[in-house]
């Protein structure tokens, strides 16, 4: 570029000195420009790494939740020990349909999993914990999974009894937080996760 505006300059018809002063004007300039150019390309490249620094942290971030709530059995420690074993559901593997029947909600619970462990082995099946909440999200009632009964597991399938005779009448929802499973063989195991079922009483 500055090879053709020289070539340019002194083709035109005026004195040395003026040539001289054009040609170094215009070495500047485009020396000048050089350097935007080399600024701008540096900016756009600190730029574009900062992006794919900030898109890898999300990727890490993603990839750690993804991790920490994977489908499968995780040892349950308490105080640096190991006291037991539990095992992390997606909540799709397990349906869940609540209704309500006089003062009690009939709760029908269906495995899509049920020939692979861990419930392969399972005899019978238990609500564990669970919440009933009102509409403003207050909490209604509340069990550790020791007032329910255990139901027989037969081809991924148990069906429940809640009583909800306390509530008065309204909306609800219905959270599980956990299943028990066990067999004569075993001891029992938690299936934890998160089902909910709204109903009206």
């Amino acid at each position: 570029m500055f090879d053709e505006l020289k070539r340019n300059a002194y083709e035109i018809k005026m004195s040395d000195e003026k040539k001289e002063k054009i040609i170094k004007n215009c070495y500047s300039k485009t020396q000048k420009g050089e350097v935007y150019i080399m600024k701008n390309n540096v900016f756009k490249l600190r730029k574009a790494l900062i992006i794919a620094a900030a898109i890898m942290a999300v990727c890490v971030v993603s990839a750690g939740a993804v991790i920490t709530h994977v489908r499968g059995f995780r040892d349950v420690v308490k105080d640096g020990a190991v006291v037991g074993t539990q095992f992390d559901e997606e909540t799709a593997m397990i349906n869940v349909n609540a209704t309500v029947d006089g003062e009690k909600l009939l709760v029908s619970v269906s495995v899509v999993d049920y020939n692979n462990p861990p419930y392969s082995v399972a005899e019978e099946f238990e609500i564990g914990n669970y919440v009933i909440v009102d509409q403003d999200g207050n909490i209604i009632e509340k069990n550790n999974g020791n007032s329910n009964s255990k139901s027989g597991f037969t081809d991924g399938k148990s069906d429940f009894e809640v009583p909800i005779d306390t509530l008065p009448a309204g909306e609800y929802t219905f959270i599980i937080n956990d299943f028990v499973i066990s067999s004569k063989a075993d001891q029992p195991l938690h299936v934890n996760g998160r089902w909910v079922c709204e109903f009206s009483k």
